[in-house]
């Protein structure tokens, strides 16, 4: 290519980069001892677009079969030829080409079949490798089935080999190339393609017996070779693996013939999930979601025998999906439209049997409800999301993309839950159907598929596109008022949705959209019910409305970026929301109240809390950063507690414990999750910092209430004191460093701001790495604040006159400007638009600043700041409209006993 690749970059994986090197290393062995100068510019081309590549290389996680010694290998082949690269992800990806192969030494290579055999290659740098002893592997002339293995040993071997000649002769006439000089690769593909494209088509409504006959010849031969009817798992190269095996037996089952599910279950389950095949790095997704297919195609009368098998690969695929932050792609199809559509079938696939047959007989009603029902509706409404203009989804395809995302939304249309917002997803997948009738069928496949490269499959790209132009979507579907997720469904837009309508960001937002953020919403209230009161009673309190409004503020403005961050991590983030009103409720009342000549004692008895005996317990987090203990949220994510305090200062004060055990529950809670004990010491030292700025903010505005609160008895009150703010005239300093230190403290957004650093940042890693980033995204979070706290005194300016509350329209500066205007003219009305104005200085501020954050931090860094500064944002517009504080009730038993009094 002009480029100097051989590939154009199509996705993540490395699929461009190697065929890159390979033709890179390949023209530098032809052009060996000639003078040629085209070739030495494609040398010098492919060579600087390969050493870009590897540049911007960030994640070596992600790559095809083999990539962690493959990619090695080649890169061994260049530097024999004196192109070395260097790159900062090198040192990782030799590191994990020396785990795989530590894993198996190269004596038990020569002697045993594993799934390393089927990239042999990968040895090709090392003249040590004796490849003919690899000679005993083969199966019909090829090394697991690999035209690149197979040429590899060919080309080592000091006997040429015939049966791996005809082999690759083979590959080059049959396979995908069709003789076109191109190699597949892996071949042959038979039970692959037979599988997958049989398992697609029947269920979509396609007849097995109007199928052409050769085809059908074709499936049982194959399933009787591969060793299928004799209830033997089945793969490639004679070496079974999990998706190949669920496919045939959801084939099998299609078309009347035994399955295979107990087989695969007994072969491939491990403690959490199903491995793929022997000694897999990372577990697939979609294999683990075709395994649950398979075995909710048996019987029901069966399907008990499965049951801890069900649960584990639901638990699996719902941990798995609530840690992605987008639809979920996976390690064998590119495509983020593939993975999503098999978990939404396997997802209503037990919805229904969990439906009709006995609740909990086969999975916890708990699973169905809650992480099922979330996952289902986020796939609904990142699916719609991501639909091209011209009704299309995806950009590599689009055309087997659009096939999957239209069967992946065709199975949802059958639940209750999406009923709010059912008319879309059938417009979507009409518009989806119109787009393919258009494609052209009989164009090249996408290349989609992973393999060492990517691939595409004509047989499969044809597959789903006829399968999607066929699946039933007819308003007969099954929706059924048992379905178990209506319990979570919204049946019509309510008040809240006319609030949002309010909000400048959603002024454009229709309502289906609005009500579809809505129900996402409603998914994560079960799990956040289970927290509601685990901290602190709300004793003395109204109720608390907040806690409907956070998830859908949460949900909806993550929604309206396309979804940026995690489920889980938003569910961690609509926690730290609740507890945060809930820490308000509490040193507002109980602390103000019964504590208010303590304060000092208070303060001193925080400090030594947040500094004592605070360290990240290594021994009890996992790789994945996960703790032994019990699990915060219930099932809707793996993030677990426990506590990270080892060393208990005490309070020595009249009833200490009504004060130390919630504030102690309160830290454990932000302090214990896992993520924020593996985070770097500069992150978590500053989330104790502004922990302990957030309290005390607290315990100071309790002393400047209570100031008030006397001032307000030392005088009488006019009809126009009681209609405006008063003056406190105590103040401890100016307005600015009030606004920006103390009540911008008190909103808890600095310390949300960096417990969200913890939570979304990499192990041992600080989430702004460098000094500017720090400094400005301080800066960032200081306007953030402060404009939150204007917003919030507009909008609580009536309460506080109420309560006593010290606002930020009863300091001087507020007063004198407009000193022409008489008393009785100043309104509430009034003051509220100079605090309105006030915040619209902050928020311009806030977006200068957020544009040079943004210029220099990574994706991750974006995410979470845009996410975490809409949310903030909309608490404060909403403040304006509606306050979302909860209020002390009467005290009964005082009135009464006044009332006595008066008696």
């Amino acid at each position: 290519m002009g480029s100097g690749s051989f590939q154009k970059r199509l996705s993540r994986f490395f699929s461009h980069k190697l065929r890159t090197a390979h033709g890179l290393h390949a023209i530098i062995k032809h052009k060996a001892g000639t003078y040629s100068p085209e070739l030495s510019n494609r040398i010098a081309k492919a060579q600087d677009q390969l050493g870009l590549w590897l540049g911007e290389l960030e994640n070596v996680e992600d790559g095809g079969v083999g990539f962690e010694v493959i990619v090695p290998c080649i890169l061994n082949l260049l530097a024999a030829e004196s192109i070395v690269f260097d790159f900062p992800a090198k040192a990782r990806l030799l590191e994990m080409r020396h785990l795989k192969l530590s894993k198996i030494p190269i004596e038990v290579l020569y002697e045993m079949r594993t799934p390393l055999l089927h990239s042999v290659e990968a040895f090709f740098d090392d003249p040590s490798i004796d490849y003919e002893r690899f000679a005993k592997h083969k199966v019909y002339g090829s090394m697991m089935a690999s035209p690149s293995a197979t040429a590899a040993y060919l080309m080592r071997c000091r006997d040429w080999d015939f049966e791996a000649e005809a082999y690759l002769r083979r590959a080059l006439e049959y396979g995908e190339g069709r003789g076109s000089g191109t190699f597949p690769s892996a071949f042959p593909s038979t039970i692959f393609e037979i599988s997958w494209m049989l398992s697609t088509l029947l269920p979509a409504g396609f007849d097995f017996t109007c199928i052409a006959q050769d085809c059908q010849d074709n499936l049982y031969k194959v399933y009787k070779e591969s060793g299928a009817a004799e209830g033997s798992c089945v793969g490639f190269g004679l070496e079974p693996d999990l998706d190949d095996t669920a496919k045939m037996s959801i084939t099998a089952k299609l078309v009347g013939l035994p399955t295979i599910t107990s087989s695969m279950v007994a072969m491939f389950e491990r403690k959490t999930h199903m491995e793929t095949y022997k000694m897999e790095r990372n577990p697939s997704f979609s294999a683990n979601c075709n395994a649950l297919l398979a075995i909710l195609m048996e019987p029901f009368s069966e399907l008990h025998n499965f049951k801890s098998t069900i649960e584990k690969i639901a638990n699996f695929l719902c941990s798995t999906w609530a840690t992605s932050p987008s639809l979920t792609s996976d390690k064998w199809n590119v495509s983020p439209h593939y993975a999503p559509m098999l978990m939404a079938e396997a997802f209503v696939k037990l919805t229904e049997i969990a439906q009709t047959q006995l609740p909990g007989s086969i999975v916890s009603i708990q699973v169905v409800e809650e992480r099922v029902a979330q996952a289902l509706v986020q796939y609904s409404i990142r699916t719609l999301q991501t639909q091209n203009s011209d009704g299309s989804w995806g950009n590599v395809g689009p055309r087997e993309e659009t096939g999957y995302a239209v069967l992946g939304l065709a199975s949802v249309t059958q639940l209750a839950i999406v009923r709010p917002f059912r008319a879309q997803i059938i417009e979507a997948i009409s518009k989806g159907r119109q787009f393919l009738l258009l494609a052209d069928l009989d164009g090249p496949p996408e290349h989609l598929w992973v393999e060492k490269v990517l691939y595409g499959s004509s047989v499969l790209s044809a597959a789903y596109t006829l399968a999607a132009l066929r699946v039933d979507v007819s308003e007969t579907s099954k929706l059924s008022a048992g379905d178990p997720l209506t319990t979570t469904a919204v049946a019509k837009p309510d008040k809240s949705l006319m609030l949002f309508k309010q909000l400048p960001v959603f002024k454009d937002c229709l309502y289906w959209i609005l009500t579809a953020y809505q129900v996402e919403a409603q998914t994560f209230m079960p799990a956040l019910k289970r927290i509601r009161r685990t901290i602190f009673t709300r004793q003395g309190l109204t109720d608390d409305k907040y806690f409907a409004w956070i998830p859908q503020i949460w949900t909806t403005a993550n929604n309206l970026f396309g979804g940026r961050i995690a489920p889980a991590a938003m569910f961690d983030m609509m926690a730290l929301s609740i507890v945060n009103f809930q820490v308000d409720e509490f040193m507002e009342s109980t602390v103000a109240l019964e504590f208010a000549e303590y304060h000092s004692e208070i303060i001193s008895w925080l400090r030594s809390r947040t500094r004592c005996g605070y360290e990240p317990l290594e021994e009890h987090v996992t790789s994945k950063g996960d703790h032994e203990g019990t699990n915060i949220n219930g099932s809707n994510n793996n993030q677990k507690r426990s506590p990270s305090f080892t060393l208990r200062p005490s309070l020595d004060i009249p009833g200490a414990g009504r004060v130390t055990e919630p504030l102690s529950a309160f830290l454990d809670f932000v302090t214990s999750h896992s993520q924020v004990r593996i985070s770097s010491q500069h992150d978590r030292k500053k989330l104790m910092t502004r922990i302990v700025e957030f309290l005390t903010a607290h315990l100071v505005q309790n002393e400047d209430n209570a100031n008030f609160g006397q001032q307000k008895k030392k005088r009488r009150y006019d009809e126009t004191d009681a209609r405006n703010p008063e003056i406190f005239v105590k103040v401890r300093t100016d307005f600015h460093t009030w606004v920006r230190g103390t009540a911008a403290d008190h909103t808890s957004c600095s310390y949300s701001f960096a417990y969200a650093a913890c939570i979304f940042g990499k192990r041992g890693q600080d989430f702004f790495p460098n000094l500017s980033q720090k400094y400005i995204a301080e800066d960032l979070c200081r306007h953030l604040a402060t404009m939150c706290r204007l917003y919030n005194d507009a909008g609580s300016l009536s309460r506080d006159q109420a309560e006593w509350n010290l606002n930020s329209a009863n300091f001087p500066e507020l007063h004198s400007v407009d000193t022409a205007a008489p008393r009785s003219r100043q309104t509430n009305k009034s003051f509220k638009q100079r605090l309105l104005d006030l915040a619209s200085y902050e928020r311009t501020m806030l977006g200068t600043t957020w544009e040079q954050l943004k210029s220099i931090s990574n994706k991750d860094v974006v995410d979470m700041l845009t996410i975490f500064t809409t949310v903030t944002d909309i608490f404060g517009e909403i403040y304006v409209l509606k306050d979302l504080a909860s209020r002390k009730l009467p005290d009964v038993h005082a009135d009464n006993a006044n009332k006595k009094q008066k008696i």
